[in-house]
């Protein structure tokens, strides 16, 4: 009798201490679980903006349409008025970033053809994105991808599609000095 007691006192001594030996380390670990995870969603919505940007590129050169899923676990994107694509979430990382280029060499607003890309994309906080885009010019012929806000041009957390339509080619009568015309292709940003 007093054996098979001792083999349940200390089957239950065991399981009590391994209890608490897990629930410790999972206290102490669960942020730098939580750190980690949200260090590879920021990088996963900078791989979405630079796949964005790809396809905006694309739809304005074809002057085509192109459906692009965009999950967003927290936060949420929006076309804002100044022709950039901004993202805002809250993230709890490691080291935010006080303000970095992620492509684009300088945020000028014209830049000469073949040295830049048409945008450029900033990150900073925990974490902001913007994905802006600016004239290009060609020797004085200047040219630009104007967003247009679709029938949803934001969106918050959630499982998304957003939709790039080329909706026209424009002749814009406001002419940016350095360029003898300004063409724009028009594109729509649509949130399903």
């Amino acid at each position: 009798m007093k054996k098979a007691q001792s083999t349940i006192i200390g089957f239950i001594l065991v399981t009590a201490i391994a209890v608490v030996i897990i629930s410790t380390t999972m206290f102490w670990a669960r942020p730098l679980i939580e750190r980690a995870q949200d260090q590879q969603e920021v990088n996963r919505l900078e791989q979405k903006f630079l796949e964005l940007h790809q396809s905006i590129k694309k739809v304005a050169s074809e002057q085509g349409a192109l459906s692009l899923p965009f999950d967003i676990s927290r936060g949420i994107i929006v076309l804002g008025s100044n022709n950039t694509i901004n993202y805002q979430g809250q993230f709890n990382i490691i080291q935010p970033t006080p303000r970095k280029l992620v492509f684009g060499n300088n945020t000028a607003e014209i830049i000469p053809l073949g040295t830049e890309e048409p945008a450029y994309l900033f990150e900073q906080g925990a974490i902001e994105f913007n994905l802006h885009y600016r004239i290009v010019n060609d020797s004085g012929s200047c040219h630009k991808i104007k967003l247009l806000p679709g029938g949803q041009a934001g969106a918050g957390a959630g499982s998304h599609t957003i939709r790039l339509i080329w909706k026209a080619e424009n002749t814009s009568a406001s002419i940016p000095s350095g360029c003898s015309n300004l063409t724009e292709q028009l594109v729509e940003f649509n949130v399903a």
